[in-house]
């Protein structure tokens, strides 16, 4: 093992890599041939991606959503309804809403995406659960300021068919549930 440091910091093996793999940038001390640095770039590549799939196996295996068994059996988790904007910049967007906990905020990996403006929160404006075995839908309070039909929620509430909720005064969603008393998905279908 020939352990180096290139010029920015980074640690690496130089034989297994001619340059750094944190950088891609070539090492100023030796010139490589374009077939090389192809090679190593399609090398860190595959190893960088097999990373990446491991990670979201191991974000989905332990994130705090519990769901039924046969639905765990399917790699996925329905749509038990849906949040429509009606007022903002997400006008006539719809925003589904899974088995489990929905986190909603700005980041593109939030379950529910609100949207980029500055004044929502990144990971948990709000939450909304879904139970199944009640078949209930619950909105609850996170680090953002939300109201559920013109009220500041402070405690968990239960969300009805047409509830909405706004985030400050540029935004209003209407809740659609697609779940509800005689209609739900069906868990012994396959």
């Amino acid at each position: 093992m020939n352990v180096v440091r290139c010029k920015n910091g980074h640690f690496f093996d130089k034989d297994k890599y001619d340059s750094c793999p944190s950088c891609q940038q070539p090492d100023q001390d030796k010139e490589k041939d374009p077939v090389t640095v192809a090679k190593d770039a399609v090398q860190w590549n595959m190893k960088l991606s097999d990373q990446l799939t491991d990670m979201y196996f191991k974000k989905e295996c332990l994130d705090d959503k519990t769901i039924s068994p046969s639905f765990a059996k399917r790699q996925f988790s329905p749509t038990a309804g849906w949040l429509v904007c009606v007022k903002g910049k997400q006008y006539g967007r719809t925003l589904p809403i899974y088995f489990g906990r929905n986190f909603a905020g700005r980041s593109m990996f939030s379950d529910i995406h609100l949207g980029n403006e500055q004044w929502i929160s990144r990971d948990n404006h709000f939450s909304i659960v879904y139970d199944p075995k009640s078949i209930r839908f619950m909105l609850l309070k996170g680090t953002g300021a939300v109201e559920l039909n013109g009220i500041g929620v402070l405690s968990p509430q239960e969300l009805k068919e047409n509830d909405r909720i706004s985030l400050g005064e540029e935004s209003e969603y209407v809740f659609i549930p697609y779940c509800k008393q005689g209609r739900c998905w069906d868990e012994k279908s396959d």
